[in-house]
């Protein structure tokens, strides 16, 4: 199993650099981590769905009330809602500000919600806007993903491909220093793409690539 350690230890060898025996208390093995956990947590999940981040569960709505929060147990920090629905009505169809607006401006008040927009985020949560505003309670089905957990510790395990987020890391170490870092890159985005063959797993949205 890969370790924040090891990992650090694998992009310190590809950069021709000593290998650091500890993350605490080491200034480069903590500037490797941060590329790490850019790699994983913001760069891979915008390129793809990855099911090892998929979380599902359910809310009820209140009649009258049109914002709901939408968390993940255990801590985790709830990146984006990919799809929502009412499995009598159908999916909940996500809006912009502009087009929510629009259809709060004509159409019924209160009913069915069809359409919903991110209204704000509350710390590791997200607070949505659902309208029409319901008129009772409607079981709502959510498929969410979470942003990948920071890695701080030599034994911190990650979710993601390993092999893909050591070559994120030395393409942001080669950046780093001001390096040509086309080859790290082409490495990266073919690492990504393998990532993308294997995410076929079957949900009820069913679709993988960002």
């Amino acid at each position: 199993m890969s370790t924040a350690l090891g990992m650090v230890q694998r992009v310190q060898r590809l950069l021709r650099l000593p290998p650091s025996s500890s993350i605490a208390n080491d200034q480069h093995a903590q500037l490797i981590l941060d590329f790490i956990n850019q790699v994983q947590r913001m760069l891979m999940p915008k390129q793809a769905v990855y099911d090892a981040l998929k979380v599902y569960g359910e809310f009820q709505t209140t009649a009258g009330t049109s914002l709901y929060t939408i968390s993940i147990s255990n801590g985790r920090e709830i990146d984006t809602v990919r799809a929502l629905r009412i499995a009598a009505a159908g999916q909940i169809e996500p809006l912009s500000d502009e087009q929510f607006r629009g259809k709060k401006s004509d159409g019924q008040i209160q009913g069915v919600p069809r359409y919903y927009r991110y209204y704000q985020r509350s710390r590791s949560s997200v607070i949505i806007e659902v309208f029409p505003v319901p008129d009772g309670v409607y079981v709502v089905e959510a498929e969410t993903l979470f942003k990948p957990p920071l890695l701080v510790q030599d034994s911190d395990a990650p979710l993601l491909d390993a092999d893909t987020i050591v070559a994120g890391a030395v393409m942001l170490a080669r950046s780093e220093q001001g390096e040509n870092m086309q080859v790290e890159m082409s490495v990266f985005q073919e690492s990504l793409a393998a990532d993308v063959g294997t995410l076929n797993e079957s949900n009820w949205r069913d679709v993988e690539v960002v």
